[in-house]
């Protein structure tokens, strides 16, 4: 059976300008062929059970050539496989896609283009540049500056301007002593705004020629470097100084390259850097299984989030010690701890705990066999969690942490069995001792149970539920941007996602991340790492976001 193939664009490297479209074919791939100069979030959507190949193409380094890539498409579809192959930008602007659409055509292999976001209009709109402005202009032209490749008849290397200038009048115009086959009198002719593709190494080459071809010196011009990432930077010139000007500040591939009066705009439209997290790439670590809210509000003030599943919980399964807890009685009826006596409280410290332990009882009992019992959880994410199944807490502490928990539940239950307003003191008789249910990870804080035990008064059953296990995907290499200082700040929800994302990172230099924790416990994790550590307020996903902006607006100042 034949399969198929969709040339998806990825966008320029933002996740939020990957197409909903895009999103939808690449969650169903069963292979995906990527690009390079793909964004780390983007990289990040491919599905664990797809199978990832890195062609990896840049200038004078090529993982492939493009006559390998179109063969693997090839093969790959007809090995029966859905394929993505996923591009930066817009696969058919200068992006070679018409020429990986050859092979597959003469084998009648299916396909579908999915168009993406060029870089052309996103990344200047990203520096506050708008491509067209009836003050200035109302044209916009787009031009490679790729070299040709010798031999290659596919290579595109004329300028992408309007219709008029392959007009008859125009013959004999063009100039090519540097390879780039750009017409630069016609682009100079059409007063527009002049984008320029993959110039960077050509930019002298490029400005040269549009000086040459009668530009004013004086026109404003800009290179804009790695944009719409948290690593952009802009260099605002005229056409006479933006060779030295990108050199002073040691631009970067990717650029693009923009001439035009559309240019000045820049500094009075800029508004990445205004957002309160603009600039800031932010490493977000989570369980593989979860949807990380935490991401998109950090997205909404402006930081690159790289998501990094750093842990995975796998239910016990069978679970013995669980199943006897909940063990039915010959009528079919479920009594909790028959055996020791009805539970009185149930306690959970974390999202997962109340998912693993809903799901399980709920595929064999009836929720209405839970009532009765009461429910303590260690915080508001807990807490939302257990609403989900119609069950609201009855008891959070004041500070969210195992200890706090523990605490401050051993004080309500002694008051509530002492009739008191505080602590009693006396002894109480077995038939008044409370039972407590505590279904949580199977490596689990000492602390909670400790508080509990000194009590003296409390039955305690602490339940392995799930194991937690360190998962690593690899296809961003986060070791690499860690080294080069590319992360300003990893985000810990956990001590388990730090212990986590530490067994995978193995011999990296840790002592290079900025973590901001949300807990007590988990700052105590990322020290014990090395990292320079940060404490929420509170044990709250609000404050943990605030903690972030305030660091955000420290290291500004």
């Amino acid at each position: 059976m034949t399969g198929k193939v969709w040339l998806v664009g990825a966008g320029p490297g933002d996740q939020g300008l990957f197409t909903i479209k895009g999103l939808e074919v690449l969650q169903n791939a069963e292979v995906v062929v990527y690009d390079a100069l793909i964004g780390d979030a983007v990289l990040s959507l491919i599905p664990d059970q797809a199978e990832a190949i890195n062609v990896g193409k840049r200038a004078g380094n090529h993982r492939m050539t493009q006559e390998q890539i179109n063969r693997t498409l090839l093969e790959q579809a007809l090995a029966g496989k859905r394929v993505v192959r996923l591009k930066g930008g817009d696969p058919f602007l200068f992006g070679r896609g018409g020429e990986e659409l050859e092979l597959l055509a003469e084998n009648d292999i299916p396909y579908e283009i999915v168009p993406g976001v060029t870089s052309a209009f996103a990344v200047p709109a990203y520096n506050g540049i708008p491509v067209t402005h009836r003050d200035f202009t109302s044209s916009v032209h787009i031009i490679t500056g790729h070299r040709r490749s010798s031999g290659n008849t596919h290579s595109v290397g004329r300028a992408e301007v309007s219709r008029n200038l392959n007009a008859p009048g125009n013959a004999g115009s063009l100039s090519d002593p540097d390879g780039l086959g750009i017409d630069y009198e016609a682009l100079v002719r059409t007063k527009g705004t002049l984008i320029f593709l993959m110039g960077l190494s050509t930019l002298p080459v490029i400005m040269r020629g549009l000086l040459d071809a009668g530009i004013s010196p004086d026109t404003p011009a800009a290179v804009l470097e790695r944009g719409t990432t948290a690593g952009q930077r802009r260099v605002l010139a005229t056409v006479a100084s933006l060779e030295e000007e990108s050199g002073r500040a040691q631009i970067k591939a990717p650029a693009i390259i923009v001439v035009g009066e559309v240019c000045r705009l820049a500094d009075t439209f800029a508004w990445v850097e205004k957002l309160p997290l603009g600039g800031k790439k932010i490493l977000l670590t989570r369980p593989k299984e979860l949807i990380s809210g935490m991401a998109g509000r950090l997205r909404k003030m402006g930081a690159e989030v790289l998501e990094m599943p750093s842990i995975e919980t796998v239910p016990i399964k069978p679970d013995p010690v669980l199943d006897e807890c909940f063990k039915k009685d010959p009528d079919g009826s479920c009594e909790p701890w028959t055996r020791a006596g009805r539970i009185d409280w149930m306690v959970f410290t974390s999202p997962t705990g109340v998912r693993i332990f809903m799901d399980w009882f709920l595929s064999d009992h009836d929720i209405r066999a839970l009532a009765g019992i009461r429910f303590a959880v260690i915080g508001e994410g807990s807490a939302k969690k257990l609403r989900q199944y119609g069950i609201r807490h009855d008891f959070m502490p004041t500070i969210y942490d195992g200890e706090t928990l523990g605490r401050e539940l051993a004080q309500k239950i002694r008051m509530e069995r002492s009739g008191e307003s505080g602590w009693s003191e006396e002894p109480k008789s077995p038939q008044t001792r409370v039972r407590v249910l505590i279904p949580r990870a199977a490596i689990g804080s000492r602390e909670l149970v400790e508080e509990l035990e000194k009590a003296g008064d409390i039955d305690i059953l602490d339940i392995p539920t799930y194991t937690t296990e360190y998962v690593n995907r690899g296809i961003v290499d986060v070791r690499e941007q860690i080294e080069k200082g590319e992360i300003h700040y990893a985000v810990f929800t956990s001590a388990s996602t730090v212990r986590g994302f530490s067994a995978v990172m193995k011999d990296a230099d840790l002592s290079r991340i900025k973590a901001i924790c949300i807990g007590r416990q988990t700052r105590a994790a990322a020290r014990a790492q090395g990292m320079e550590t940060r404490m929420a307020e509170k044990a709250t996903l609000d404050a943990l976001l605030e903690a972030v902006v305030q660091c955000a607006a420290e290291d500004r100042t």
